[in-house]
């Protein structure tokens, strides 16, 4: 390349400082024709994984034309250490031997190698060692350099402070005149060794930040040493820590401990007094973040809190930030001939601050943008941190913005697959039939292709990772079989393709899109069990007392099969409802007795038969049957929103998840007993009962309480709360519940006692995930297992080590917690997309699920979501002992549980970017804020709640689709078709 700051032809030598603190602009499409020396990336190996990986991935880009040059494995640049030199000054000059050895190497060729360093220290030794001289350039004027033709590359260099190690001084433009609103007295943290020892000690407590969003002023950080988390009250107790960080706390004396604040701190701009902006995804999840600080439903604990200051970060857990700059900022005047602005950029992640940005970039360019920022560092002198822009995203408000937005987030890995991963593929035109003769026979593999195997899913699913099947034996016992997409056939193990499927570990599902963890010619066609196609599959067989469901026995075998039917679960549910209309007869229905007829309709009688007795075992052990609402949309042919709706589950989703969690069981207990140390298991830990004491403290202001004295103990007695008035109150304790649990995790069953193998929520001693591969790792790495322990294929060296079983457990569990987040989003996205495209505004009922000093949280039924309400006004008080919002009088205005009547309508922040990052607006209705005499709020009926929101412009549309995707006529459909239209008809007429 050739460029102003070095005008002849020549590669880019940078060195380890240039990658770890200057990435953002090294993968600028400016800078090609780099070398990375072998040196160097043994550096970034050892000190930083995340970076490693970006700089393989500059190499994988051939548009950049990135070598790796194996300088420490040649003779005339490989360097000894001398006994003077530290390991950095000796990689220093080992870098500088390369640069110069490539530079007299490439002479003949009129190219030179120049090195770029961010140390000013090692510019001048490269400029004047005396034996040699190498090209050499600070990479921040190298840079610069190039800006003026890439304006954009000068604002991705990272600002550093001197004394970092990388030898670069504070850019002037972020420090200088900050205004007293913009400067903070922040105390300096104490040193590396002391905060070591002091944590060794006890002097000082470790853990990691939970900052909520509704309050970024506070922390709550949980330690091994108090059962209830450290308090971190106000943002000079911070001290600059930020959501995720490791921290080391200082106790104060506990005369000085505190309750968690009870107040809501939001932007004037989000909130005014009952209404507000703030509107999310409710999270109710079976599996919830045991350290999430949303989880509490209010403040009612009255117990001091442990309550401390951070004197120092362990460790930062900083990532690039997605968000926008407000109209004001960009209006300030340009402080330099090139138009640099300094703003601060605004983070969408309301747990994060507001970050001091340097920008060239005109207005125009940034106004109403998604744009993403990293931070660099943060001043004890300054508010905010200083931070460089990365890119921009694209227009706010947007679909595609927003979508890519929310997989940013939350770190989900959404590129395209590399060439080294789908040279892993098999070809397209790939069969059972033509593998099978190639390997002379289906050798171990069994012929299952007779058996009347289907599949049931979501209508439109084409990544089918199961199939089911039951039939009758000769001997009267009845033979059930879950099949299983041999996804491992194809990905092997230490190939580039299982690499990148550990790396994304789930496929991630938004409303209109999927990421997917393998490519589409496997997760879509090869693996999925689509009907009439042969398919290679991992099959569990049980043999089955009809009476009393006793396993009489189990084999696992990889097999072949050949699907009959996918069904949806709709069409499935009719077959259950009326099976004869579907050409299926039994003389006993109880018991199955001379079944006759369509023998596909037969296997899902009788599974679901089956299913229904193996969920009533499971409920009288103590399964938990928890509510989560998960709303569903209808979209266009443009993947907008036409409508939205509840999920409603019918039996036949029961069907398939009884039998997935009956194989699940079966394939932990067999893989365990072959590898007891490495087996990949889930465990979900029991609560303590310290969790629900705030959701007590509510029930029992309604009349009810709960046992938690077990799984089983709590089951019966979230039965038992129920309100005859209030059909969706049953619904909300369960919601609320999930709250109070841990969260589910995979790990190696080497790592913990046998008597933490329990799933507490599913009331099993062992559990795992197997039925999944097309779209979870963690099954792959269990049929691995499987396969290995039933002598099928041989072991991997990985799964006999436990150590790397556990590191892929931990990226596991963090890419299934940012796939449901992310899942969350999108459905909040989608809901604001639909509310601003038809400019609804819609009355629904929502119930009380947290009370703060200054306002509610809401949860809204009809669309799963959450909102919080402001209420400051001085006719108003707070009673923190029953949490509830009173009159000044003592008369309750609202408290957990209550319903209210809200109005959600969609959010316009004009041309201004929406530092809410929501596209809903929540008010107040009923009951009145201005005293207003008004009826109790209605409870609404359960069937009011599954009804479609379908905006008036949507409903014909939708009514047509809907139609289109009925299934196939049968004796009564037509009666059917009638009620799906009067029920359409219903729905256009609500709203």
């Amino acid at each position: 390349m050739r460029s102003s700051a070095f005008p002849d032809y020549h590669a880019i030598v940078p060195d380890t400082n240039v990658f770890l603190h200057q990435m953002d602009a090294l993968e600028h499409s400016a800078l090609h024709d780099i070398v990375i020396l072998q040196t160097v990336l043994s550096e970034l190996k050892h000190r930083s994984p995340v970076i490693y990986s970006r700089a393989r991935s500059l190499v994988s880009d051939a548009s950049r034309r990135c070598i790796v040059f194996n300088n420490e494995n040649h003779r005339e640049t490989y360097v000894l250490q001398n006994p003077e030199e530290t390991p950095n000054d000796r990689n220093d000059r080992a870098i500088r031997t390369a640069t110069r050895w490539l530079d007299t190497h490439w002479a003949p060729l009129g190219m030179h190698a120049v090195m770029l360093t961010q140390d000013r220290q090692n510019l001048q030794m490269a400029l004047n060692e005396e034996t040699a001289p190498c090209h050499a350039r600070h990479f921040v004027d190298y840079a610069q350099a190039l800006a003026e033709e890439f304006p954009d590359l000068a604002d991705r260099l990272a600002s550093l402070p001197a004394g970092s190690g990388a030898g670069v001084s504070v850019d002037p433009l972020l420090t200088a005149d900050l205004t007293p609103e913009e400067r903070f007295d922040f105390p300096a943290y104490l040193d590396e060794e002391t905060v070591t020892l002091g944590v060794k000690s006890g002097r000082f407590l470790r853990g990691n930040v939970r900052i909520s969003d509704l309050n970024v002023e506070e922390a709550l950080v949980w330690t091994r040493a108090h059962d209830l988390p450290v308090v971190v009250p106000g943002l000079r107790a911070l001290n600059r820590a930020i959501e995720g960080d490791t921290v080391a706390l200082e106790l104060l004396p506990e005369s000085e401990w505190v309750l968690p604040t009870s107040e809501a701190k939001l932007d004037s701009a989000e909130a005014t007094d009952g209404q507000t902006s703030r509107v999310s995804a409710a999270s109710y999840l079976l599996e919830t973040d045991a350290d999430l600080t949303a989880a509490p439903l209010a403040t009612a604990e009255t117990r001091p809190h442990p309550t401390g200051r951070v004197v120092a970060i362990i460790q930062r857990n900083r990532r690039p930030y997605c968000g926008g700059i407000p109209e004001g900022q960009l209006m300030l005047p340009a402080l330099d001939e090139h138009g640099t602005r300094v703003v601060l950029f605004q983070p969408l992640d309301r747990r994060i601050p507001r970050i001091r940005i340097r920008t060239r970039l005109p207005p125009a360019d940034l106004l109403a943008k998604r744009i993403v920022v990293a931070i660099d560092d943060w001043d004890a002198g300054a508010r905010h941190p200083r931070g460089h822009y990365i890119r921009t995203i694209g227009a706010a408000g947007t679909k595609d913005t927003e979508s890519e937005v929310i997989l940013l987030e939350n770190g989900v890995p959404f590129g395209e697959f590399s060439a080294a991963a789908h040279a892993c593929l098999p070809d397209g035109n790939w069969s059972a039939d033509a593998a099978i003769a190639a390997q002379g026979g289906l050798g171990r593999r069994v012929d299952l292709r007779d058996v009347l195997v289907c599949s049931v899913d979501p209508p439109g699913t084409t990544d089918i990772d199961d199939a089911l099947h039951a039939r009758v034996l000769p001997s009267g016992n009845v033979e059930v079989g879950v099949h299983i997409a041999d996804v491992t056939h194809f990905v092997k193990p230490n190939t580039p393709l299982d690499a990148e499927a550990a790396a994304r570990s789930t496929s991630v599902y938004l409303v209109d899109r999927r990421i997917s963890m393998l490519p589409n010619l496997l997760g879509t066609n090869l693996c999925s069990l689509l009907p009439d196609v042969d398919r290679f599959t991992f099959s569990c067989l049980w043999e089955l007392d009809p009476v009393t469901l006793r396993v009489v026995s189990t084999r696992f075998v990889k097999s072949v099969v050949r699907s009959r039917r996918a069904f949806s679960y709709e069409e499935a549910q009719l077959r259950l409802d009326d099976p004869a209309a579907y050409g299926w007869h039994e003389d006993d229905p109880v018991t199955g007795a001379n079944g006759r007829g369509d023998p596909l309709v037969g296997s899902l009688v009788w599974l679901n038969r089956i299913a229904q007795r193996l969920r009533e075992q499971r409920r009288q052990a103590g399964a938990l049957m928890l509510s989560s609402p998960e709303v569903r949309f209808e979209l266009g042919d443009d993947k907008n929103p036409l409508y939205a709706k509840v999920k409603n589950t019918i039996p036949a989703n029961s069907l398939v998840e009884e039998f997935m969690l009956f194989a699940n069981v079966s394939v932990a207990r067999f893989i365990v007993d072959a590898f007891p140390q490495t087996s990949v298991l889930r465990r979900h830990p029991a609560p303590t009962a310290l969790r629900f004491d705030e959701l007590q403290q509510f029930l029992r202001a309604r009349g009810h309480s709960l046992d938690v004295s077990s799984n089983r103990a709590l089951a019966d007695s979230l039965d038992r709360c129920s309100d005859p008035e209030d059909p969706f109150f049953n619904s909300l304790c369960r919601m609320l519940v999930t709250r109070c649990l841990m969260q589910a995790v995979y790990f190696a069953s080497g790592t913990q006692p046998r008597a933490e193998f329990a799933h507490y929520g599913l009331a099993r001693d062992i559990y795992t995930h197997f039925t999944s591969p097309i779209r979870r790792y963690s099954d792959i790495l269990v049929h691995r297992l499987l396969a290995a322990a039933i002598d099928f294929e041989p072991t991997s060296q990985l799964l006999i080590h436990r150590d790397n079983i556990t590191r892929l457990c931990n990226v596991i569990n963090i890419r299934h917690r940012s796939a449901k987040k992310a899942s969350m989003s999108s459905t909040e996205l989608f809901t604001g997309l639909l509310f601003s495209r038809f400019d609804l505004a819609q009355e629904e009922t929502a119930y009380v699920v947290r009370v703060m000093s200054n306002g509610l949280v809401v949860h809204v039924p009809a669309f799963g979501l959450e909102g919080f309400i402001p209420i400051t006004s001085a006719n108003f008080r707070y009673n923190r002992k029953l949490s509830q919002i009173e009159h000044l009088d003592g008369r309750k205005f609202l408290g957990v549980f209550d319903r209210a009547r809200v109005s959600l309508m969609a959010h316009r922040p004009d041309s201004r970017v929406d530092v809410a990052n929501s596209l809903l607006k929540i008010s107040l209705l009923a009951p009145s804020l201005d005293g207003t005499p008004c009826d109790p709020v209605p409870a609404p009926t359960l069937e009011s709640l599954a009804v479609p929101r379908i905006p008036q412009r949507a409903a014909e549309l939708a009514a047509s689709r809907a139609k289109r995707t009925q299934p196939e006529d049968a004796p009564g459909q037509a009666a059917r078709e009638e009620t799906s239209s009067g029920q359409i008809k219903k729905a256009r007429q609500s709203v």
